[in-house]
């Protein structure tokens, strides 16, 4: 039996103290002062953009964070953090959150609030508080409701069945596993990618992926000569006159819409209407947010918003494609919604060159990539990415395996 509760019959906003740091100011990796995960309004990585000193901070922990700008999110955290800005923390009232309740409790939210908070309408705690989400109560033998005589968390007394979110949790997650390994052995058996061994050529040339730029690396005795190659020889800006607007969208839709998000590959909702057919001619496009670093590759039709740039790369091979555009996520810096391609197709990639058995660079008499001619390794690249491919597909299987095992044992 379920009953709609009001969040602020069940949690509390806790009171930390104000940082005088700004985003900005921070390092996103720690450092001895620099030493506590801080939450911001970010919507990836559980909300923790950087990290502040301890010693300025509140210290948070086994709490449900979230954010009071942008589009909704709301995140557990077993682990320190603290709030620098544009967000808060909840716990429990009158009784102890936990990581599955918690996920219980964050699921529910999201399924009313999500569609109702983002920029235009912020989820500061005074405003959503007064939101219900719907929970399971507790029952007696008989199946009916446990009536808390005191009215704590509802005006019917009606009390929330905390032992069963916490049993339903631990149980969707055993189901999801056992669906995993299902999932994961029919993929690998069909993509190809079943054999995740290391062959020695892979591991020879992940042994040269740390050839750096080509200042460095230049020389007679170089592991792998590098050369730096603008981005407007390596893609081709493509021209668009007609872009959507969210309220364009709709999941009912068959052409995926790119946006500047950095979740689900930029994709940020559907059309009936494609931009752009990807053909024979031209059949795959990268496109590239303002405001972000993110680059996502598209292979069918597909439209973008504003603030999206397409390019069409010059090499047409997914693991090349990869290769570079984490190459660009990497070096090149985030340009900021003003400066977008303007400034990109200015910017360099240090990538490795083609070479012949004594090292000398193989020269393109049509300077295609560069203007001395110098050729990228597209071989390299490729091997490269599919190396990585392994060591992250042999990853994936290790974690499932412990996972698994760690379930069994919890059931048993």
């Amino acid at each position: 039996m379920d009953k709609e509760f009001q969040l602020g019959n069940l949690l509390q906003k806790v009171t930390t103290k104000k940082i005088n740091l700004k985003k900005g100011d921070c390092p996103t990796s720690p450092s001895n002062e620099y030493n506590i995960p801080a939450r911001t309004a970010t919507t990836t990585n559980q909300g923790l953009s950087c990290y502040v000193p301890e010693t300025e901070a509140t210290v948070l922990k086994n709490m449900i964070s979230v954010s009071a700008n942008g589009d909704f999110c709301a995140f557990w955290h077993d682990e320190k953090f603290t709030i620098l800005q544009d967000a808060y923390a909840l716990e429990g009232k009158g009784f102890t959150l936990n990581r599955e309740i918690a996920l219980y409790i964050i699921g529910a939210m999201y399924t009313v609030l999500a569609p109702k908070y983002n920029w235009n309408n912020k989820s500061g705690w005074e405003k959503i508080k007064t939101e219900c989400i719907t929970l399971p109560i507790k029952t007696d033998e008989n199946g009916n409701p446990i009536i808390d005589d005191t009215h704590f968390y509802h005006d019917e007394g009606f009390v929330p069945d905390f032992d069963y979110m916490q049993e339903r949790i631990e149980e969707l997650e055993q189901e999801r596993i056992e669906e995993l390994e299902q999932e994961l052995e029919q993929h690998l058996v069909a993509t190809g990618l079943n054999d995740y061994e290391l062959t020695d050529e892979d591991i020879e040339v992940l042994s040269l992926s740390n050839f750096g730029h080509y200042e460095e690396r230049d020389s007679e005795d170089a592991v792998k000569v590098c050369k730096e190659f603008k981005v407007s020889d390596l893609f081709e800006l493509q021209k668009v006159s007609n872009k959507l607007a969210k309220e364009d969208l709709s999941d009912a839709y068959d052409y995926p819409a790119y946006s500047s998000d950095t979740r689900n590959n930029g994709i940020i909702g559907y059309t009936d209407n494609p931009e752009f057919i990807c053909d024979n001619k031209t059949p795959v496009y990268i496109t590239f947010g303002d405001h972000t670093r993110t680059l996502n590759i598209a292979r069918k039709s597909f439209s973008v918003l504003d603030n999206v740039k397409v390019l069409i790369p010059c090499y047409d091979n997914d693991e090349i494609l990869l290769y570079l555009t984490s190459e660009w996520q990497k070096q090149i810096p985030n340009l900021g919604y003003a400066r977008h391609w303007k400034v990109a197709k200015d910017c360099v990639l240090s990538l490795p060159i083609q070479t012949d058995e004594k090292n000398n660079s193989i020269i393109d008499t049509e300077c295609k990539y560069y203007p001395d001619g110098y050729i990228p390794n597209w071989d390299f690249m490729e091997k490269y990415i599919k190396a990585i491919e392994k060591i992250v597909i042999a990853d994936v299987v290790r974690y499932k395996n412990a996972m698994i095992s760690k379930t069994k044992e919890v059931v048993a």
